[in-house]
């Protein structure tokens, strides 16, 4: 059978696709467009993953996903997020951001597709305001209207999700092309 691809056969024309989802969220938040930025960004971590099957960075940073633990990325991973406002901590390792990211949308699409959250998921809520826990999280945790997804002990919102997640896979992409 013929592949049918719509015209989306890369990694980086789904990459444009991830930056079209998310920019349909910039000046109001509908559960459509949330719901197709999540599926897209999980599904353009499997190409990835299948597209650069023979890079080591790529080996590097499925074990890192797989295992929660950012720093296992090579570091040059965090040089890729120059716009670190999405950044909730900007002086612990941005890699910890990337990784939890990746888990997030993974796990929440997943979740959407299959209506159903795993008790091993990490993502522990999604929410209209972030619940302050403790010192960590009232300091370095957003307040800003938006969508909150909790992960690791983190809040993230939409905003952070999305310019953690575009500025990682645009320098990904950009590192595995010209390996």
């Amino acid at each position: 059978m013929k592949r049918i691809t719509f015209g989306i056969d890369s990694p980086k024309d789904l990459l444009v696709k991830l930056k079209f989802d998310a920019a349909r969220f910039e000046s109001e938040i509908k559960p459509y467009d949330v719901f197709n930025f999540f599926i897209t960004a999980s599904v353009l971590y499997e190409w990835i993953t299948k597209h650069y099957l023979d890079s080591e960075f790529v080996t590097n940073l499925a074990t890192a996903v797989k295992n929660n633990k950012g720093l296992e990325i090579p570091s040059i991973a965090s040089s890729w997020i120059a716009d670190t406002k999405c950044i909730p901590n900007d002086a612990q390792d941005y890699r910890l951001d990337i990784v939890n990211i990746l888990n997030a949308c993974w796990y929440t699409a997943n979740a959407s597709k299959h209506y159903h959250w795993y008790k091993s998921n990490p993502v522990k809520s999604v929410e209209e305001e972030p619940q302050i826990n403790d010192f960590y999280q009232y300091f370095f945790t957003s307040v800003e209207p938006s969508l909150y997804l909790e992960i690791n002990e983190q809040y993230y919102n939409l905003s952070q999700i999305k310019g953690i997640a575009i500025q990682f896979y645009s320098g990904l992409i950009e590192h595995l092309d010209n390996e």
